[in-house]
């Protein structure tokens, strides 16, 4: 069964530029999108292009996945807050802190699996308690979870906009 879509953009197909202004579905009811849309090449040489719309069920509360280093309240109250403003929460088990003792294997897995719960996101809840002095790997850990979500075109908040660490990803 496939589903018929409505891309209605504010400029013609002569105008310089064009603005997705909104999705429908075939009866023109609104279907929810927002950070959903990319442009991706479909072929390069010929300078051909698909617009890639995720569509989100309107029905469907915000999955949040979270991003956090070590202090293990501030994440079970994160994740407590979102779960009470009925969030869908996606997390690691525990803090970076913990996943960064284990072996690379470990690691490389629990990275992938992050990557995968942010892929399916709409939202990265950074969880970004002051971490001092040596722990540079948690930092670079989330500024790498930060840039891949992203990269994607996810909305990424933070619990503490006052902090001492650089969260920008642009380097």
């Amino acid at each position: 069964m496939s589903t018929t879509l409505h891309l209605i953009f504010d400029g013609g197909p002569d105008d310089e530029e064009h603005h997705l202004r909104e999705v429908a579905d075939k009866r023109n009811n609104q279907v929810a999108f927002g950070h959903l849309t990319r442009w991706v090449p479909v072929s390069k040489p010929q300078n051909i292009w698909a617009l890639e719309v995720d569509v989100l069920d309107i029905d469907r509360p915000p999955v949040v996945t979270v991003c956090a280093a070590r202090d293990r309240d501030a994440f079970a109250d994160a994740v407590s807050q979102l779960n009470e403003l009925g969030r869908i929460v996606l997390r690691r088990e525990w803090p970076l802190e913990t996943t960064l003792r284990e072996s690379p294997e470990t690691v490389l897995r629990e990275r992938n699996l992050q990557f995968a719960r942010i892929a399916m996101s709409d939202i990265l809840y950074v969880v970004n308690e002051r971490l001092g002095d040596g722990h540079e790997n948690e930092i670079l850990a989330m500024k790498a979870e930060i840039a891949y979500a992203e990269k994607l075109g996810k909305r990424v908040q933070y619990l503490r906009y006052d902090d001492d660490v650089d969260w920008s990803t642009d380097e």
